[in-house]
């Protein structure tokens, strides 16, 4: 952590870190519950737009949760009642994380499965046809066959 981020979260006070904790968190969910919609439709280029925003918050509110961690008799100081809202909206991130995370697995799934088969194809038009044939006599690939070593006499 560099010492100018350092000293910015512990220039907040208590009250000061449990809101940018649930403005953070109730943004991220909300870019979460965005992204899962995209990949519901399966309008799959679109999930890209996500990325930088994701990646930021996510970064931010690491970094606050991090300074909460370093001293947590600080969130003590704050009111009762925005400690409580910020922990629904953290509930509420961690089951919207939840979904999107297994959106994204389902999505990863079926695109692996569209790469794997269309390797398998390319792989099978490439391959040299050996085998017998519907006569029963062996087929002959269209090329012959590429030796493994060169033998050279001098």
């Amino acid at each position: 952590m560099t010492p100018r981020r350092q000293s910015k979260a512990d220039a907040q006070t208590p009250l000061e870190m449990v809101d940018r904790m649930t403005v953070l968190a109730t943004r991220l969910k909300e870019v979460l519950s965005a992204e899962s919609e995209i990949l519901k439709s399966q309008d799959l280029k679109k999930v890209s737009e996500f990325h930088e925003e994701k990646t930021r918050l996510t970064n931010e509110l690491a970094l606050q949760v991090s300074a909460l961690k370093k001293a947590p008799h600080l969130v003590d100081r704050a009111p009762a009642e925005r400690v409580s809202h910020l922990k629904a909206v953290m509930n509420a991130l961690h089951q919207q994380s939840d979904e999107s995370s297994k959106l994204l697995a389902a999505a990863k799934s079926v695109s692996d499965g569209l790469v794997k088969a269309v390797a398998g194809l390319a792989a099978q038009k490439r391959a040299p046809q050996t085998g017998y044939g519907n006569s029963g006599a062996m087929t002959q690939s269209r090329r012959g066959g590429t030796p493994l070593s060169l033998d050279a006499s001098i």
